[in-house]
């Protein structure tokens, strides 16, 4: 939702709802093609940075690290 959302306020043209309905099929379109799908490999960490600011990104990555 956050990308729609970020999306969004890109393109006044466009709904919300749209935006979302757009992103959805382009990643399910996206994780089923024979070559580089979007997956997350196992044993990945994840780090939601939707809310985060830069340098928290960097702290959280940086604390995975070390």
């Amino acid at each position: 939702k956050l990308r729609a959302e970020r999306r969004f306020r890109e393109k006044k043209d466009v709904e919300l709802k749209e935006v979302e309905e757009n992103i959805k099929k382009r990643d399910e379109l996206d994780s089923r093609r024979k070559v580089a799908p979007l997956t997350i490999p196992e044993g990945a960490v994840i780090i939601d940075t939707g809310r985060l600011s830069p340098e928290k990104v960097v702290q959280k990555i940086l604390s995975f690290i070390n």
